[in-house]
């Protein structure tokens, strides 16, 4: 199962927070990608906040890996299901060509 997960600094956390925060953050995107349930992470420039797409057996693997992103308390978090575009492609044009014979 694929999910796209965007996280969006909505309010800086305490000064002294900050220099654990970012090394459990480092830490957190190491050990992200060596498991490979993370596919791709990237930064976004001229915010603070990233997005990744992840590959998990399941939503409890999901909610488990998300929570596990400690800025969460002072992000806005956003995850949206993933969906191969070939499938939604193929779906979408038979719902096509059903609406074509339904008249």
């Amino acid at each position: 199962m694929k999910f796209l997960v965007i996280t969006i600094q909505k309010q800086p956390p305490p000064p002294e927070m900050l220099p654990a925060l970012t090394e459990a953050m480092v830490q957190w995107v190491a050990e992200a990608k060596k498991s490979g349930k993370m596919e791709a992470l990237y930064s976004i420039a001229g915010q603070l906040g990233g997005l990744g797409t992840s590959n998990v057996d399941s939503l409890e693997e999901l909610v488990d890996m998300v929570q596990g992103i400690l800025m969460n308390p002072f992000s806005n978090v956003q995850v949206f299901p993933l969906s191969d575009v070939d499938h939604a492609m193929a779906t979408m044009r038979e719902q096509v060509k059903k609406m074509g014979t339904q008249k």
